[in-house]
């Protein structure tokens, strides 16, 4: 946590960092529609792909890899649709960002017996002029979707001490696994002028040193 970010006092949100994979999914106004979207509407990407302002194309080599098949079996495609509906959302992209974990995943799979999925960001708006919605904004929106969202482990005044008591320890969902640590987050979004949007990650020591021939690090 870099002292130029850090603010000790400042109210914050510490989550729980899953050890998977980044998946993210976002439906699109009218205005946006294409064939060459997931039902003409959404959109679908990994951590590298979004990065780049990319997604996965609706194809026949797509349609069953882990993050289409994961978001379609949870029903999240339509979760999604029906909250478009529901609130006149027809002016710009929702996108959910989360975790796709579980087995067949990464070698953590904390009790899940198939990939399943965690919110732990929304946003709103076109590249570019994106905005991510305050932590308390995310869980109402989340709740009346009923997503579920990655475990929230510390809420209140930031302290080194509070980050690092909750850094370590089993994960808080199965207490099957090792925890990879948490991240970091203002109550309130803010933007630092060296690093951007301002959400960091404390990672376990014991995660780190695990000694797993099966461990997997790949996003």
């Amino acid at each position: 946590f870099p002292s130029h970010d850090k603010q000790d006092g400042e109210l914050v949100v510490m989550t729980e960092k899953l050890h998977g994979t980044f998946t993210g999914v976002g439906i699109l106004p009218p205005s946006e529609h294409s064939d060459k979207h997931y039902r003409g509407k959404f959109v679908v990407f990994s951590k590298g792909l979004g990065s780049q302002g990319l997604c996965f194309k609706h194809n026949d080599q797509n349609v069953n890899n882990l993050y289409v098949r994961t978001l379609e079996q949870l029903g999240i495609f339509d979760t999604l649709e029906r909250y478009q509906a529901a609130y006149g959302l027809f002016s710009e992209p929702l996108f959910v960002l989360g975790e796709t974990f579980g087995v067949g995943v990464q070698d953590l799979t904390y009790g899940a017996k198939a990939p399943t999925f965690r919110v732990f960001d929304m946003v709103s708006g076109f590249r570019g002029n994106q905005v991510y919605f305050n932590y308390s904004d995310m869980l109402i929106v989340c709740e009346k979707m009923n997503l579920p969202t990655v475990p929230l482990v510390y809420r209140g005044p930031f302290s080194k001490q509070a980050m690092l008591g909750v850094t370590d320890g089993q994960d808080t969902i199965a207490g099957a696994n090792i925890r990879e640590g948490v991240v970091v987050r203002p109550e309130n979004e803010r933007h630092d002028p060296e690093i951007g949007r301002v959400i960091l990650k404390s990672v376990s020591e014991a995660y780190l040193l695990r000694k797993n021939p099966n461990a997997t690090e790949f996003q």
